[in-house]
């Protein structure tokens, strides 16, 4: 009897550790399979190894181009930028859905989202939508279509122009950061360049990267530094606001100086450069949006201009200058 008991007890420890290790959360490289209506579609994921569900992580919902698939997108995502931010990363296989219509493809964006979102501690700050080519032209569509599931866009050359922009999607152009990286060779240069001018000229929050030379695939700029470099850029720019303004990282450097502030009416920028990078100017308001832009060009000759805020309500603005691949951030106050 008494074996008996000890053996039952050991199964039932056996038990409870199965049960244990089958609820843990898999980190790493693994797929799932998602069956919507017999169509099956194999969802990518890598997740950090050393993952803590008491910790928050990044989350990069990553599409690849035609005729590509999720796995070798995670492949490449994970090298450029999941890895480098610590995010968990999902890159769906879409190829079974092109030319189906597109409750296919939002099934497979809700599944993906709520598998991770059930399974992960998400931070809801920093959930993106991306891809590459045609992968980055859905990135686009869903991002601008669900601006409440993701805070950033990231389009690497995307598939997409004004005909593929519909009035939700530009009723939403105001609720998203988005960033977009485009080759002056790109095939579909005049499309893009086109649209990415049009969501410029709207007010909207976005970065835009031409890159001088690149082509659409282009082995010599995807095999570099410079798109690892670029591909954080953009991350760091969808990203920054949404942790809120009382959350951002104001950049304390010799480099950029501001003054007098608070100020009634002018604010004096000086830069202490010896190189002739042009600086990009914003100034968002509290609501992150952008209520002035404007492209200052320094040198060591000259380092000084001056901006006029004297018709922006008092109070606090943040502004941003971006000279390079460096992003700094001031707090300004407007007095009346």
């Amino acid at each position: 009897m008494k074996k008996i008991i000890t053996l039952f007890l050991s199964l039932l420890f056996l038990a409870i550790s199965g049960e244990s290790l089958l609820s843990q959360p898999q980190t790493g490289d693994f797929n799932m399979q998602y069956d919507d209506r017999g169509t099956i579609s194999t969802i990518s994921f890598w997740v950090p190894i050393d993952y803590d569900s008491k910790s928050t992580y990044p989350f990069l919902l990553a599409w690849h181009g035609a005729g590509d698939n999720g796995q070798n997108m995670r492949y490449i995502i994970k090298i450029l930028l999941a890895q480098r931010v610590n995010a968990i990363l999902a890159c769906p296989d879409a190829n079974n859905l092109n030319g189906k219509e597109w409750s296919y493809l939002l099934n497979l964006t809700s599944e993906t989202y709520n598998y991770v979102r059930t399974t992960y501690n998400v931070d809801t700050t920093k959930m993106i939508s991306m891809g590459y080519s045609w992968g980055g032209g859905i990135a686009y569509q869903l991002g601008l279509w669900n601006p409440t599931m993701f805070n950033g866009i990231i389009g690497l050359a995307p598939a997409i122009g004004k005909s593929q922009f519909d009035s939700i999607m530009w009723s939403n152009i105001m609720n998203i950061r988005m960033a977009t990286i485009l080759g002056d060779k790109d095939f579909n240069y005049s499309a893009v360049n086109l649209l990415m001018t049009n969501i410029q000229d709207s007010g909207a929050a976005l970065l835009y990267l031409i890159k001088p030379g690149v082509e659409h695939v282009d082995n010599d700029y995807f095999n570099s530094q410079e798109i690892i470099d670029d591909f954080r850029q953009c991350y760091d720019y969808v990203t920054y606001q949404n942790t809120g303004v009382n959350e951002l990282v104001f950049n304390e450097s010799d480099l950029i100086n501001i003054y007098p502030n608070p100020t009634f009416d002018l604010v004096n920028l000086k830069i202490n450069t010896t190189t002739n990078n042009p600086a990009f100017i914003k100034i968002l308001d509290l609501k992150g949006n952008v209520i002035y832009e404007n492209t200052i060009h320094f040198s060591s000759d000259n380092s000084d201009a001056m901006v006029d805020i004297s018709k922006y309500q008092s109070g606090v603005y943040f502004m941003e200058i971006r000279i390079g691949k460096e992003i700094f951030h001031k707090k300004i106050v407007k007095l009346d």
